[in-house]
């Protein structure tokens, strides 16, 4: 029988199990709530509707009372998003009088087209473009001489092409970050270029290059033309954003509805009343980390894994990762780029070979230089296996539905499925090869390799674009992997806590990360 000393301490052990996970259980409740209300009134206000233009799916946004001779707007978003990502923008418009239509645009969200990664402004997004123009006009209470045009990157190439060659079809055009100047074959009606003070500085080149077309001379933060007669340009910087958080920026928010109110004539709110979806999204995310540790408790037991002590030292871990990291940018480098390119959605195939080849070689090494000592794992057991693929599932769903309510569809349509599977796979050797790397029995050691790890990557992929032509995409989607890889970084710590298995950090890693990117990344020809 137990000492009572024994028995006390055990007590006491659980009791404080229990009273944290109660107390994080409520802290992430508390936190998740407003996001959830956010999301859930968002359109409280306003008529949201979904529909399908000549298999172009399309979001409507307007305000709940009918009336004629409202102007309207065409949104694009940029490349690697959807629609979502630009329905806060839309619903300012949309509250001060607007109806904004809000396509999915070829290859993205819930649009099972293919799109193509190289050309923004090529023929098939204008007649895209146009068929959803078409349709808007014949929608009800519609002024079709009163159509403007918001775009956002990719989007924003497509708006000032279109506004270019049919400058009688829009009375204003709003470009978001604007990848490259446009010829001026025709003067655009009412055209205002805004870019982000942090973001590349390609971005900043592109307004300008395009105000000189239009404004020979013609300088930053000076409004030239007359709005009456359709000839009005302006490029302006809005501070402390950058590609991505351009869109949820108060102050892009104000200039965009200013200049089509001033563009149609139109009286709205003096106030432009935007969304902090930014905020939902970081709100879902802590919210879901904080219940992460309850989760793992009840998934993996309450208790903690005996963990060997031998492990890879931290600098022989590092050279590894250094070294795999070139290595695979290398080969894909030798690779034409038609064979990386052969999974059919934006940079999937070289991140699936870059993945695959990286554990490849972290393998040999380890396999082959016996004097690497490293943590020792015990013998997989059913209960770890189903504790973490449940972990696993659970965090896509978390990432997933963030994304969904945030910045992208994230819809497996057409070989999206396949894609992510093959993705998931990739990942995953990787991620298992990474966890022998990481592991030890210090936590705070286990977070800070991890951290290096990622920044080894991070910045070799990174070089990879500079130098050995490595899709140049990679250089806008660096900020949003980060991202990804610090939270799912979280998680695989979280989930190494309860269990010795290499199983669970690889899985808790690899399943989101390949949903994400298969579900959410352009499908392309």
């Amino acid at each position: 029988m137990p000492a009572p000393s024994v028995v006390a301490s055990t007590f006491a052990r659980v009791q404080r199990r229990t009273i944290s996970t109660l107390v994080l259980t409520a802290v992430a409740l508390v936190l998740a709530l407003p996001a959830m209300w956010g999301v859930a009134t968002a359109n409280s206000d306003l008529q949201h509707t979904r529909t399908t233009v000549n298999g172009i799916p399309v979001t409507l946004i307007q305000p709940t009372a009918a009336a004629p001779g409202r102007p309207a707007v065409i949104m694009l978003h940029g490349f690697a998003a959807s629609s979502v990502i630009m329905e806060p923008l839309g619903r300012v418009l949309a509250r001060a009088g607007y109806i904004v239509a809000l396509p999915d645009q070829r290859g993205h969200g819930a649009n099972s087209n293919a799109a193509s990664i190289d050309d923004t402004t090529r023929p098939d997004l204008q007649v895209d473009l146009g068929i959803i123009r078409d349709w808007l006009v014949q929608q009800p209470g519609v002024d079709a001489a009163r159509i403007g045009l918001v775009g956002h990157s990719m989007g924003a190439g497509a708006v000032v092409r279109f506004a270019i060659d049919n400058p009688d079809q829009s009375a204003g055009t709003v470009s978001l970050s604007l990848p490259d100047a446009t010829p001026v074959l025709n003067r655009p009606t009412n055209l205002l270029l805004l870019y982000g003070a942090n973001e590349p500085e390609r971005f900043q080149i592109a307004a300008q290059q395009q105000l000189d077309l239009l404004q020979p001379a013609g300088v930053e933060g000076t409004r030239y033309g007359d709005f009456a007669v359709g000839t009005a340009v302006e490029v302006q910087v809005i501070p402390a954003v950058e590609h991505i958080t351009i869109i949820w920026s108060d102050t892009t928010a104000q200039l965009m509805l200013d200049w089509l109110d001033s563009s149609m004539q139109q009286r709205g709110a003096p106030v432009a009343d935007l969304d902090q979806a930014w905020l939902w999204l970081l709100l879902f995310l802590v919210a879901g980390g904080l219940l992460a540790v309850p989760l793992a408790r009840i998934l993996f037991g309450p208790n903690r894994p005996a963990i060997a002590q031998k492990s890879v030292r931290g600098w022989q871990g590092l050279v590894i990762t250094l070294g795999s990291a070139i290595a695979g940018v290398v080969v894909l480098g030798l690779i034409p780029q038609n064979v990386t390119g052969v999974l059919p959605v934006a940079v999937a195939g070289y991140l699936a070979g870059w993945f695959l080849l990286m554990a490849i070689v972290v393998a040999v090494t380890l396999r082959f230089v016996g004097s690497l000592p490293r943590r020792e794992y015990g013998p997989p057991d059913l209960r770890g296996i189903l504790a973490s693929s449940g972990f696993a599932l659970a965090v896509t769903a978390l990432m997933v539905v963030s994304a969904r309510v945030t910045w992208a569809t994230t819809a497996f349509v057409g070989p999206r499925w396949w894609v992510s599977v093959v993705l998931a796979l990739s990942l995953f050797a990787y991620f298992y090869a990474d966890a022998v790397l990481v592991s030890r029995p210090s936590r705070r050691w286990r977070i800070g390799l991890l951290i290096g790890y990622r920044v080894i990557i991070t910045v070799v992929l990174l070089a990879a674009v500079a130098l050995l032509g490595a899709p140049s995409i990679l250089t806008l989607l660096i900020p949003f992997m980060v991202l990804l890889f610090a939270v799912l970084g979280f998680f695989a710590i979280v989930v190494s806590n309860y269990t010795g298995l290499r199983f669970a950090p690889a899985i808790v890693q690899s399943l989101p990360l390949a949903a994400i990117i298969g579900s959410g990344f352009p499908l392309i020809v």
